[in-house]
């Protein structure tokens, strides 16, 4: 028997699109909070492209001499200096008519995307100092308690303050961390069981001093994630300009807006960082 169905009437039947919209997942921002901020205080009046960040010896104690003679110390100090030459931006055009007939307000959906894309960008730089550190660990499939350990006595051995310590790992290693006892059972960690991570699912926010990071963004590259553990002044960052964003000239019917900053970055103390290397992603 004929009958008219959706596949004939197909022209007639709207596609209906949901206000909804299903924005791409944005990483967690860690790392600039957790990193000495070389403009602290000088962010309205900095000028110049070069900031140097001093350091402060130690001095040295001598024996006085038996007629009361003392040993002055001249000590030469350094400096690190960080250049203000990461000039980044991210930006798009919407033209007006597909502004006009777009059920979403386009224009401001992409332009919180701008500053995601420029903090980013800060995140990822200050991960990929890894490669300048001296101290790191023997390669691993995945993390266990000894290569902890053995991060943690690299900052012990250089005299970093035990506070404002932190570790960011690869997710693929949360799974290596879980099956570690001493990290999930809550008789050994002296706390209630609803918060053992077998229950939660969660990693600790901090264990044996050590703030435990997770982020997707942790470097990977040759096969091996670089994983980090780090004392706050480890890192330098200057942000010069913060992530501004702008309506720029119309020059057609299309609206251009851009999202762009200043800063600077670089390892500051070496002995303060360590390289945690697995292969396991």
């Amino acid at each position: 028997m004929a009958m008219i169905t959706n596949t004939e009437a197909d022209v007639f039947i709207p596609e209906l699109w949901s206000p909804k919209v299903l924005s791409a997942r944005e990483d967690a921002l860690l790392m600039p909070k957790r990193v000495l901020n070389a403009l602290d205080g000088l962010e309205s009046k900095v000028k110049g492209d070069l900031i140097n960040i001093p350091f402060l010896s130690n001095l040295e104690s001598y024996p006085v001499g038996s007629k009361g003679e003392i040993t002055y110390q001249a000590v030469t100090e350094t400096e690190i200096e960080v250049a203000l030459d990461q000039w980044e931006h991210s930006a798009f055009k919407i033209s007006d008519r597909t502004r006009a007939q777009a059920n979403i307000d386009l224009v401001d959906k992409y332009t919180a995307k701008l500053a995601f894309a420029q903090a980013k960008k800060v995140e990822t730089s200050l991960l990929g100092l890894y490669s300048g550190l001296s101290q790191m660990t023997d390669s691993i499939d995945n993390m266990d308690e000894e290569t902890f350990l053995r991060a943690v006595q690299y900052l012990d051995d250089a005299i970093v303050p035990a506070t404002d310590r932190h570790m960011i790992i690869k997710p693929g290693q949360k799974k290596a961390l879980m099956r570690l006892a001493s990290w999930t059972h809550a008789d050994i960690l002296a706390a209630s069981k609803s918060d053992s991570p077998l229950r939660t699912g969660k990693l600790l926010p901090e264990y044996g001093g050590i703030e435990i990071l997770m982020s997707a963004l942790v470097i990977r590259t040759g096969g091996v994630s670089y994983n980090l553990m780090w004392h706050n002044e480890a890192f330098a960052l200057a942000l010069q300009q913060k992530v501004k964003t702008e309506f720029l000239a119309r020059v057609e019917l299309a609206t251009p807006v851009v999202a762009w900053q200043l800063f600077g970055y670089k390892g500051a103390r070496d002995n303060h960082a360590v390289s945690i290397r697995t292969t396991v992603s």
